[in-house]
């Protein structure tokens, strides 16, 4: 049989829709109740306080902490609150519907990143089994389903993307390319803090690297 590029296409995006799929399907019943679960939900009614005020970003949020306020997003990168309040918007303030949604997002985002990536280094082939490795990862799993740290999960999610961009970088320099290289290493600080202090030494690794096998093209 012969398969058509157009044909072979629709397999491999088929596969990293099965791929995403039983990714979340746990996401599908109950959410799992992770360590920093109802920390995430304490969050919405701060943030959302603050928005009914015409604040759209404090350092400071006076109703946490019993109400004395905590200083969280001097301390804490804010994407993750942001995206789980405004998902809970969305959904008519189902604060549990809002977290699987964000969780199922950055699962999906990281799956497809990650495809892209090995895709661009390895072919479909090679792409699809990196997006399975790293959705089906005990490390993903146990940030998302265990600790319920949707913020770990982001920056997961954006750490293929963030390479892909460097990789793409390297390889045939523009601004364009510059801007969402910055753009996806941006999204990872605000997503976790720590796993951008851990992230960085890699992606400036691989990076150095692509730069240095697109050399020959003396750009």
């Amino acid at each position: 049989m012969i398969h058509t590029p157009h044909r072979t296409d629709r397999l491999s995006w088929g596969a990293l829709l099965a791929l995403i799929g039983l990714g979340v399907q746990s996401l599908a019943g109950r959410l799992p109740e992770g360590h920093d679960t109802l920390l995430h939900y304490y969050r919405i009614p701060a943030l959302s306080a603050l928005w009914r005020q015409g604040i759209l970003f404090s350092r400071w949020m006076p109703d946490l902490m019993l109400g004395y306020g905590y200083p969280l997003l001097n301390y804490y990168p804010p994407l993750s609150t942001y995206l789980l309040t405004a998902l809970y918007w969305l959904v008519g303030q189902r604060a549990s519907l809002a977290a699987a949604l964000a969780f199922g997002l950055s699962i999906a985002l990281m799956a497809i990143g990650m495809f892209r990536l090995g895709r661009g280094l390895y072919g479909r082939a090679g792409g699809l089994v990196a997006a399975a490795g790293y959705v089906l990862s005990p490390h993903l799993l146990y940030q998302t389903y265990e600790r319920g740290s949707l913020s770990n999960a982001w920056a997961m999610a954006l750490f293929p993307w963030a390479l892909h961009a460097l990789l793409a970088l390297a390889r045939r320099p523009s601004a364009r390319r510059a801007a969402w290289a910055a753009l996806a290493w941006a999204g990872i600080l605000l997503s976790h803090a720590a796993s951008s202090l851990v992230f960085a030494p890699a992606l400036g690794i691989m990076g150095l690297v692509g730069a240095w096998a697109a050399g020959d093209t003396g750009r």
